[in-house]
């Protein structure tokens, strides 16, 4: 397609962007074009267990899961025995996935730095584990938490593996941005986050077949969905909401009613979610209306009540994951390295 062809399809604004003003990358020749864009700078973030004793930690009983450097996003798995999490150790310039096991206390780096992988999520049997990688469709190995929303970024499709690693499998295919998998208690379906619409909406591969199902259809962002543990529900935040903003939306599954539980207003943003083990609660985090920082915050379903976790003397908080009883909590923060 020609330049003046492109710049009609698009638009300005997104010609420009896809050119490469704005990290983006332009199709020429069938190839695309990615410009150089400078390392992300060098963060730290790490993540933690603390006990737990109702909604608040017990001092003195943080504990430090990762390895130095950049970690997110932990996910503990169904038995409350391992957890997964993603990141770079310090002197890497990849983005991998690890698994740490709470019993014995042991850490295993589970991909390579060769391709960039994230958003892991455990299966309900807590044997495998679905992820995004960009192997075969890029090579940038770098991962930006600023910039994870944005149009225009290089491809990755999502995979399956054991959780130690082995027997990898690939999903879905094409240039496409498949990211932040969930996986049906079943372990049929994997519904994920895809801009193949030209939105970054919801998606359905079987995990059989690989028929591909479009779930959610809007202009906005739909991100990080999760089943509720009979699979009826589906938990995701949106911004398709009457105020534009990050918002949790629950899903009568599959494609059924949708609904907002949080009193609009309480919150500027939330993110998240992560099912707890009861059905009737879910675990967000979220940046509270008048509040300085973000914080985990407990939503039961049946009341509408949303209360903060308090962990005493960490100032911020976020992705969260709870075992079975809540006496046990996963986080990743900043402030505690």
């Amino acid at each position: 397609m020609h330049l003046a062809e492109q710049m009609g399809r698009y638009g300005r604004r997104e010609f420009l962007r896809r050119l490469g003003g704005a990290g983006g990358a332009l199709a020429l020749g069938g190839h695309a074009a990615t410009p150089e864009r400078a390392p992300a700078r060098q963060r730290s973030n790490a993540i933690y267990l603390i006990r737990m004793q109702g909604r608040s930690g017990v001092p003195g009983t943080v504990r430090r899961l990762s390895p130095d450097g950049y970690f997110i996003q932990p996910m503990l798995d169904a038995r409350g025995e391992s957890v997964l999490f993603w990141g770079r150790q310090e002197g890497e310039t990849g983005f991998n996935l690890w698994r740490y096991d709470l019993e014995p206390r042991r850490s295993s780096k589970l991909t390579d730095d060769r391709a960039l992988a994230g958003h892991p999520f455990w299966t309900a049997d807590g044997r495998q584990l679905v992820y995004f990688s960009n192997a075969g469709v890029a090579t940038d190995t770098d991962w930006n938490m600023d910039h994870q929303f944005d149009a225009g970024r290089s491809p990755r499709n999502l995979w399956i593996m054991d959780r130690d690693g082995g027997h990898r499998r690939r999903l879905t295919t094409g240039p496409h941005v498949d990211e932040r998998p969930c996986i049906t208690p079943d372990g049929r379906t994997v519904v994920f986050v895809s801009d193949r619409s030209g939105h970054q909406n919801l998606w359905q591969v079987n995990t059989a077949t690989g028929e591909l199902k479009q779930v959610t259809k809007h202009a906005g962002l739909d991100y990080r969905p999760v089943f509720s543990p009979d699979g009826r529900q589906l938990a995701f935040f949106t911004s398709n909401t009457p105020r534009g903003l990050h918002d949790l939306c629950l899903m009568q599954w599959p494609g059924g009613a949708t609904s907002f539980p949080v009193r609009q207003g309480s919150f500027r943003w939330i993110h998240g979610p992560f099912w707890c083990a009861d059905g009737r609660t879910i675990l967000i985090h979220g940046h509270a209306a008048g509040d300085k920082t973000y914080a985990l915050w407990l939503l039961e379903l049946a009341s509408r009540q949303v209360e903060r976790i308090e962990l005493p003397g960490i100032p911020a908080y976020a992705h969260g994951s709870l075992n079975a009883d809540r006496s046990v909590l996963i986080f990743d923060s900043k402030h505690l390295l």
